[in-house]
């Protein structure tokens, strides 16, 4: 499989420890722990699910995945409707199938999205958590199909995945995986379907963002690679996305086709784009030379900027990278986006403030 496996194998072994320590508490355990009666030299045979369950994400945690897959599927024989056993068998096939190939990752993608069905029936009202999982699950499953060329149950899972939420629209063109089901008659309407659906998503969503911002004050003087300072002041007028990234950051890198794609239709209408690098090296001109050779490679038609401390500590609560600023035509931040955000977000975002009446 493509990165797509890779990157849902991390999301799903996300969140073990913390689920360790913080969701699943086993009074009995804690009990035979304190009293010296846990052993962790021998194996323990989990009485509860609850046990199973504990047992399981200490071993995930260490990494015996196979060993945890083990014991969160005693949980489920323990008492079958175990919410957070169903939930872990079917996170630990999710990981395993990233690192497996041909038809015993297939399998693995469609027992994940089995695990998740049988969870959902036991649990109607998934928290969302469980819902990103169920939708990626059977997303994978739909790759799987295709790859198998059961291109009817492609196209059912797919209708089922993005029915759970599943958002990345963009894969359905990119993923090689789903490379035979695209020649089914159904899949165009499908993806036609979907793109209204995720842009009306979108509208409501900024909708709501830009309702709930609250904006703080913001300005920059910084040099461009070639030296040149450039002021937020020289985008005065025009509707502004700030870019703060790095190079060297995955969904930053992710991002920038959308962005290219953004300039390109909006830039004759009052949009422009800026970017503020933070590289993380101790030689700015090592820096620069990364940056130029990154914009080069991917076409990236707009100015790029050498941030620093001061620009950054002017962010509201800084959580990360890529953090996106969308500034207004009077140069105020209407709206902050951390994280890769989707096209049709993007540029549900932009389109708005675009709307809006000029200064």
């Amino acid at each position: 499989m493509i990165s797509r496996t890779v990157r849902w194998g991390l999301v799903a072994l996300a969140g073990f420890a913390f689920l360790a320590s913080s969701t699943v508490d086993s009074p009995a355990m804690a009990q035979d722990a304190k009293a010296g009666k846990v052993d962790d030299k021998k194996p323990v045979e989990p009485k509860t699910a609850e046990q199973a369950v504990q047992l399981g994400l200490k071993a995930a945690n260490e990494g015996k995945l196979d060993d945890a897959l083990v014991l969160f599927q005693k949980g489920v024989k323990l008492d079958p409707k175990h919410r957070p056993s169903m939930l872990f068998v079917a996170r630990v096939k999710m990981v395993q199938a990233s690192a497996a190939q041909g038809k015993k990752q297939y399998e693995l993608y469609k027992e994940a999205a089995k695990g998740m069905r049988e969870l959902k029936a036991a649990y109607p009202k998934l928290d969302p958590m469980e819902s990103q999982l169920f939708a990626t699950c059977v997303y994978n499953e739909a790759c799987a199909h295709s790859l198998e060329k059961n291109l009817d149950k492609s196209i059912a899972a797919l209708k089922e995945a993005f029915a759970a939420g599943f958002t990345e629209i963009g894969q359905l063109e990119e993923d090689g995986d789903l490379a035979n089901v695209r020649n089914h008659p159904d899949f165009a309407v499908l993806k036609k379907e979907l793109v209204a659906k995720a842009a009306e998503a979108a509208k409501a969503k900024i909708k709501a963002l830009l309702a709930d911002n609250k904006p703080f004050p913001f300005d920059f003087e910084l040099k461009n690679l070639d030296g040149k300072p450039v002021k937020l002041a020289d985008f005065k007028g025009k509707v502004t996305i700030v870019d703060i990234w790095g190079t060297w950051c995955p969904p930053c890198r992710k991002e920038i086709p959308h962005f290219v794609e953004l300039h390109k239709k909006l830039s004759d209408k009052g949009f422009a784009i800026v970017g503020i690098n933070y590289e993380g090296g101790d030689d700015e001109k090592e820096d620069i030379k990364k940056i130029k050779a990154f914009n080069k490679e991917n076409k990236v038609p707009y100015e790029c900027l050498i941030g620093d401390e001061k620009t950054q500590k002017q962010v509201k609560d800084f959580q990360g990278y890529p953090t996106t600023l969308f500034l207004d035509r009077d140069g105020k931040v209407r709206a902050k986006l951390v994280g890769y955000t989707e096209m049709s977000e993007l540029e549900a975002l932009v389109s708005t403030l675009l709307d809006e009446a000029k200064p």
